[in-house]
């Protein structure tokens, strides 16, 4: 509905993306840069591998559901299949995990500080990938512009005391997210671009849960079902927003925006937390949240600068 209502409202240059896509682009990453204060919630009462599952489930039943809706199917070629099943490890399974672990050892706030910097990684890898996304000056400065601002508006927790007392182990294995994240989205638009959003998310959420299940046969003392209403509501919220709706949009951008401009969403995860952080527990504002939400905006708009300068000459040509 948010989709179809920003595609009315105008209709912009296809080389910067319609309005529908840029409502696809913003709703995915207001939904998972809330994904982390969710996953510590979700925490306090079950294990990484148990959260990872139901997460997955809930996803998975959301999609299925969506796929009964519009008729769609799941593939039935065998190399599709191969194609599915690995990209399923690299995103969402081990990074569900990876992060999810994580946040057991360092807070959610340094989780999406670091998990920001899947754009650095995916600017490296396309660079020599994809042959249509070759390492540009704007491109890198305005990824770097981003991740500055990342810093600078959660400077407050990244001071010494923070990184010292945060477990080193925690902070890799985000990282090592990351870089799963990032070259998971190229694999996908190398190899699964006539796929269906849906499906292909669908498919992506079956393989998570079964990764996240092999995850809680290895570590079955650890495995028992939520005592807490909040805990299944964390859940739902990871599955059903966090994995379906933001699956859906942002393999609905991929293909059109490639893989550097569309992992930009990474850079909203700390500004949704910073939001929430103010909203539901009174952390107050100070300059570093005003600078670095402009240095984030700034880095998006120089990596989109060359779209957007195409677009205004297409208008004015007009």
């Amino acid at each position: 509905v948010i989709c179809d209502t920003a595609a009315r409202m105008s209709s912009s240059n296809s080389a910067l993306g319609s309005a529908k896509e840029w409502a696809a682009f913003l709703l995915a990453g207001f939904l998972w840069g809330s994904s982390f204060l969710w996953i510590k919630i979700g925490l306090d009462d079950v294990s990484p591998a148990v959260l990872v599952f139901g997460r997955t489930v809930f996803g998975l039943a959301g999609l299925v559901t969506v796929m009964a809706i519009r008729g769609l199917r799941f593939p039935t070629q065998p190399k599709t299949l191969r194609q599915l099943a690995f990209m399923s490890v690299l995103n969402p399974g081990v990074p569900f995990l990876l992060i999810a672990w994580a946040e057991t050892r360092i807070d959610s706030s340094m989780a999406s500080v670091l998990n920001s910097t899947v754009p650095l990684f995916t600017i490296l890898i396309a660079h020599f990938l994809l042959a249509d996304e070759r390492m540009t000056a704007s491109r890198v400065v305005g990824l770097v512009t981003g991740f500055v601002g990342i810093v600078v508006l959660l400077g407050r927790s990244l001071n010494m005391q923070t990184l010292h007392s945060s477990g080193l182990s925690g902070q890799l294995a985000v990282l090592l997210a990351s870089c799963m994240y990032a070259y998971s989205m190229i694999y996908s638009r190398r190899n699964l671009k006539g796929l269906s959003p849906v499906v292909q998310t669908a498919a992506l959420m079956a393989g998570g849960a079964v990764v996240a299940l092999i995850g809680m046969l290895l570590t079955p003392s650890a495995v028992h079902l939520p005592t807490h209403a909040i805990t299944w509501v964390a859940m739902a919220w990871l599955g059903l927003l966090g994995s379906c709706v933001a699956f859906i949009c942002y393999f609905y951008v991929l293909p059109s925006w490639g893989a550097t401009r569309t992992s930009l969403v990474n850079y909203a995860y700390p500004v949704v937390g910073v939001a929430l952080g103010m909203l539901f527990r009174n952390e107050h504002a100070d300059w570093r949240i005003y600078l670095g939400s402009v240095l984030v905006c700034a880095g998006i708009a120089i990596v989109n600068a060359k779209a957007l300068w195409h677009a205004s000459r297409a208008r004015f040509k007009r």
